[in-house]
């Protein structure tokens, strides 16, 4: 079996990959050849940034209030990641990923509480700048 075009089936709107294919255009694990009408070959990076944009539309919203007791359930059950003070905003991560490297995070901010979805690409100031803009404009 030989791949060296790094060819994927994609279909659109989803957030994973279908199979990989050879570079003759048969699934690497069964050999069939692949004949869906609703999906699109193409090159591994290609399929990863759609993705990326099927991910970043389904999952990164705006921050949310949570009870204290959820961020200290959140805080307790895994070790967090990338905790730290910026701001005045007490910010970390779950150290599990829900996809890719999209994760929960978590904000304690003058004694209230928030939670959403960012990607750990993103710093925790820029995280933290985003929220502090959300914010401002819900005053």
């Amino acid at each position: 079996m030989s791949r060296k075009k790094d060819l994927v089936v994609y279909e659109k709107n989803n957030s994973s990959l279908t199979t990989l294919l050879d570079d003759d255009f048969k699934c690497i694990y069964s050999g069939e050849q692949y004949a869906k009408t609703d999906i699109r070959i193409m090159k591994l990076d290609v399929a990863i940034e759609l993705i990326e944009i099927v991910d970043n539309k389904s999952m990164i919203k705006s921050w949310r209030k949570i009870s204290y007791k959820n961020w200290d359930d959140a805080l307790c059950v895994l070790p967090p990641m990338r905790w730290e003070d910026i701001k005045e905003v007490n910010i970390f991560a779950m150290s599990e990923m829900m996809t890719s490297d999209i994760t929960a995070f978590y904000i304690s901010y003058k004694k209230k509480y928030y939670t959403t979805y960012r990607r750990l690409r993103d710093s925790n100031t820029k995280i933290v700048d985003g929220f502090l803009e959300q914010i401002k404009k819900v005053k």
